[in-house]
């Protein structure tokens, strides 16, 4: 593990009169009442009643964000992985291209109320660097993410990537992490008294202290300083790899999701939910499967459970599909849907003894990918759970397809007002960072 504050390419500058931003205001989307026919938009079950999906949109629009969307295009290409609502506006997080013959950078982009740019920072040397998640640290931010820059002091093809970064964009510290090959991180969680990240790892040496084949689990808690406290790896002979993460404070307890086909026949993938403490011992492990291949991209924790999001081959057929599991890991529910579709990402809106909302988004594929964003609601927790996924339990999955030549979600943040999806969308001949933003 090297630390790295100079010798970094960074370039930093003001946005000068919305120039490398485009701004499209688009009609709200209001969702119709669905009845008890199930008159609506993509219902897959019927549902007593479900109100319309944001009622007090109108007040929560008089008093916080005031763009329905933001298109950023800068370079060749821009993919937001991540959004972190603060200080009223959206700091979005990602990557962009400057030409097809160059490398990736890593992008930090912040934006006002107005979706107007505040100011960009970018991050990179001569191989490719991505931010996939960001989370606060007091006023600051953690950003991480993956680097090939040897440079960097990258020891083997990627490594891991910490950034601190102040709310103005400067760079604090960064340090990479990583072995002898293959290591890259996706989430970053704040445990209070630091920060575990979760990706994956290929083989032992360096910073990764145990691998048990190929592709591994790989989470890392960090200090506040960045400085390595355990490291802990996951998996078997094949390919293990966790995309999605969540902690649950009340529990002290982190919980992992992702793919498997070591403890298969080697063709088919498994999902596999691991638990931990703090101190890294694991707690639990669960498995979702089906008859093909079950891919979990993200987890959720709320007061009521633990929620997985991903995508599954079933019948031919590549479809979405959210679980439920409980606090001490057992598999409650499993529920496939929507043809032609992903999650990338799901996150609980609503959470009490009569309805569980988890909003979700990923991409839809008529031919074309496109962005795809969506409600998933349970209206009786009781009959969620005992009906286990029989034609008796009471769901409803609404659906937003957006128009587009081609493009996706990557994530869904739910703040109090505010629900931002973030991704990239296909404008104008290039990939443009795409935020979609709805008032709860």
């Amino acid at each position: 593990m090297k630390t790295k504050s100079r010798n970094v390419r960074m370039k930093s500058r003001k946005s000068k009169s919305n120039k490398a931003l485009t701004l499209k205001k688009i009609t709200m989307i209001i969702l119709p009442l669905i009845t008890l026919l199930g008159i609506g938009i993509g219902v897959y079950a019927v549902l007593i009643k479900t109100p319309l999906l944001f009622a007090n949109s109108e007040s929560s629009r008089e008093k916080k964000f005031f763009k329905d969307e933001i298109v950023y295009q800068y370079g060749y290409e821009v993919r937001f992985n991540k959004v972190l609502r603060d200080n009223g506006g959206i700091l979005a997080v990602g990557s962009y291209l400057k030409n097809p013959s160059e490398k990736y950078q890593l992008l930090v982009v912040s934006f006002d109320e107005n979706g107007k740019e505040l100011w960009r920072k970018e991050f990179g040397g001569t191989g490719d660097e991505w931010a996939f998640d960001i989370a606060k640290k007091g006023d600051n931010y953690i950003i991480v993410g993956t680097t090939s820059s040897k440079e960097f002091g990258v020891k083997g093809r990627y490594d891991a990537l910490l950034l601190e970064m102040t709310p103005k964009g400067n760079i604090v510290w960064s340090r990479i992490y990583g072995g002898p090959d293959w290591d890259r991180a996706y989430k970053i969680l704040n445990v209070g008294d630091g920060f575990v990240f979760v990706g994956d790892n290929f083989k032992k040496g360096g910073d990764v202290v145990e691998n048990f084949g190929e592709h591994d689990y790989w989470i890392v808690k960090v200090n506040p300083q960045g400085n390595i406290e355990w490291s802990r790896s996951f998996g078997g002979i094949r390919w293990d790899r966790a995309y999605g993460a969540d902690y649950d404070p009340e529990y002290k307890m982190i919980v992992v999701t992702g793919s498997s086909n070591s403890f298969t026949d080697g063709i088919r993938y498994d999902g596999y939910t691991v638990a931990y403490d703090l101190q890294g011992q694991e707690i639990w492990r669960s498995v979702l499967f089906n008859s093909n291949t079950l891919w979990p991209l993200d987890v959720t924790i709320s007061k009521s459970g633990i929620f997985v999001g991903g995508y599954v081959f079933e019948k031919g057929k590549e479809k979405s599909f959210i679980a439920k599991i409980s606090k001490s890991g057992k598999v409650e529910y499993i529920k496939t849907f929507a043809e032609n579709t992903r999650i990338h990402s799901l996150k609980v809106i609503e959470d009490d003894e009569e309805k569980v909302t988890l909003m979700f988004s990923g991409y839809k594929d008529n031919g074309t990918k496109s962005p795809w964003y969506g409600q998933f609601i349970v209206t009786n927790v009781s009959d969620f759970i005992i009906a286990n996924g029989s034609d008796n339990s009471k769901d409803v999955v609404i659906e937003y397809p957006i128009k587009s030549e081609y493009g996706m979600f990557f994530s869904t943040t739910v703040d109090s007002d505010l629900i931002v999806f973030s991704g990239m969308n296909f404008v104008n001949n290039k990939l443009a960072g795409y935020i979609r933003i709805i008032p709860r």
